[in-house]
C-alpha cells in the first residue's frame, strides 16, 4: 500500500500482510500506523524504530495478554534508505477508532489464552501449525483423558453496525477448514473454530453471509455437527492490544 507521512507529506510504501478486502478498515481520511525496521549500524538484523507520525505507526498485543505490543512507528521529516522497511500494523478508519491489521495477531491471541489455560493441566501440550491429512490447523491440543482438540483461527476485520463478520472476501480455504474440522468432531475428536475481532467496536461476531453464503452455511453445519464456534474480543491501540473478553456468535445474525 502507499501511505503519506502527515508531518512531511512524504509519500512511501508499506507492507499490508491483511490480503482482505478491509472496507471498514482503510477508508478516505483515515490514519495507517506503521513499523519502521532500520537495518543496524553493524549490518545485522534490522532493528525496530519506534517512532510516531500522524498517519502511520505500529503496535501488537499488551502486557495483559502476554504478548508484545503493536507500537505507533513512523519516520517524520526523515529520510529513508532503501533497506528500510514498513508495515502497517494498525488502522484508524476513525479518531479514536482502531483497527489491527496484522493478521497473525488473532493466532498469537489464542496462543496466549491456550497457554494460560494449560498452565495447570499436567501433561498438556499445544502444537502450532498441526496437519491432519491435507489440511494445516493453527493449533492442536493435546491432554491426558481428553480428545485432541484442532483449533483454527480466524481474524476479524470487518465491520457491520454493531457486528463484526468475517469474511471480507469469499475464502474457500477457511471452508475447508470447517469441513475438516467437522470430520475431526465425527471421528470422536474435537474441533473449534475461534474468530478474533481485531477491533474493539464490535458487540459480537457473524458469518458475513451476503459475502461469503456457502462459508456461513458451513459455519452452521459445523456447529451442529459439534464443532465448537467461539469468539473473542480486543481493544487495539497505539500502546498495546489487550484482550476484552467473550464475543457472541450468531450464526443466524
Amino acid at each position: 500500500m502507499i501511505a503519506e507521512d502527515e508531518a512531511s507529506g512524504v509519500l512511501f510504501r508499506a507492507h499490508l500482510g491483511d490480503p482482505g478486502r478491509l472496507e471498514t478498515v482503510l477508508v478516505p481520511g483515515g490514519r495507517v500506523w506503521v513499523a519502521v525496521r532500520h537495518p543496524s549500524v553493524a549490518g545485522g538484523s534490522p532493528a525496530r524504530e519506534e517512532r510516531r507520525a500522524g498517519s502511520s505507526g505500529e503496535e501488537a498485543p499488551g502486557k495483559e495478554a502476554g504478548f508484545p505490543a503493536p507500537s505507533g512507528a513512523s519516520a517524520p521529516g526523515r529520510s529513508v534508505g532503501p533497506r528500510t522497511t514498513h508495515r502497517a500494523v494498525l488502522a484508524e478508519p476513525e479518531p479514536g477508532r482502531f483497527v489491527a491489521v496484522v493478521p497473525t495477531l488473532a493466532e498469537r491471541v489464542i496462543e496466549a489464552v491456550l497457554r494460560s489455560a494449560i498452565l495447570s493441566v499436567p501433561g498438556a501440550v499445544l502444537r502450532r501449525q498441526a496437519r491432519w491429512k491435507r489440511h494445516r490447523f493453527d493449533f492442536r491440543l493435546d491432554a491426558p483423558e481428553a480428545p485432541p482438540l484442532w483449533i483454527e483461527v480466524k481474524a476479524v476485520t470487518l465491520r457491520d453496525g454493531a457486528l463484526g463478520r468475517f469474511p471480507d472476501a469469499v475464502t474457500e480455504r477457511g471452508r475447508r477448514h470447517l469441513a475438516a474440522l467437522q470430520e475431526r468432531a465425527a471421528s470422536g475428536e474435537a474441533g473449534v473454530l475461534w474468530f478474533v475481532a481485531l477491533r474493539g467496536d464490535v458487540a459480537g461476531v457473524a458469518p458475513a453471509e451476503a459475502i461469503d453464503p456457502a462459508f456461513a452455511a458451513e459455519l452452521r453445519a459445523a456447529a451442529r455437527s459439534g464443532v465448537f464456534i467461539r469468539a473473542i474480543g480486543t481493544r487495539p491501540s497505539p500502546e498495546a492490544v489487550a484482550l476484552a473478553g467473550a464475543l457472541p456468535v450468531l450464526l443466524e445474525g
